[in-house]
């Protein structure tokens, strides 16, 4: 019975961190046009009308802040809930750890799974990191467009913009890459 019971908790861990992914995967579906803005618009259009531009591109560069930010809240709970359950299948169901005597091995079906999830932790942190990174720059865009008196505002925020769109196609590809790793892993787990 406490081996079914652990088992329970631990697939659901699993299969709830795959729903973490899938829900930033809704995130930047309905992102995408916002994140990925044509650079080298602000530049130019700064020139006809700067504080009309100014005003456009700061709510742009909010929305992808917020966006972003979403994106990597649910990485966070992914890979809480991964980290969870590798945990929970080295003790199994021994939940005291006081009396925690060295688990049995995991079945190998539990062992590739924790591999699995073991890769996905890996590749969402990477993914997290540089989204954390994005947001650097976005603040650093918005600050830019917010200061008075800074000489080719428009064109530092354009730079901004040229890091961000490189790094953020990288982190999107990474954290899908963590997602199907997720996934097949909750795959090995269907009965």
């Amino acid at each position: 019975m406490a081996d079914a019971a652990w088992k329970a908790r631990f697939r659901q861990r699993v299969v709830t961190a795959v729903d973490c992914f899938l829900a930033a995967d809704q995130v930047l579906e309905l992102a995408d046009p916002v994140l990925r803005a044509q650079v080298g618009v602000v530049a130019a259009a700064a020139a006809l009308d700067p504080a009309a531009t100014a005003a456009i591109e700061r709510r742009r560069l909010r929305l992808s802040l917020d966006s972003i930010g979403r994106v990597m809240q649910s990485l966070d709970s992914a890979v809480v809930y991964m980290q969870g359950a590798r945990i929970l299948a080295r003790v199994g169901g021994d939940i005291d750890h006081r009396q925690h005597q060295a688990a049995a091995e995991p079945e190998p079906v539990v062992q590739d799974v924790i591999a699995r999830l073991k890769t996905a932790c890996t590749v969402a942190m990477d993914a997290y990191e540089v989204f954390d990174s994005c947001c650097g720059h976005l603040s650093t865009a918005i600050a830019l467009l917010d200061a008075t008196g800074i000489l080719n505002a428009g064109v530092l925020v354009e730079q901004e913009n040229q890091i961000v769109a490189p790094a953020l196609t990288y982190a999107i590809g990474r954290h899908r890459e963590a997602g199907d790793q997720a996934s097949a892993a909750r795959q090995m787990l269907t009965p």
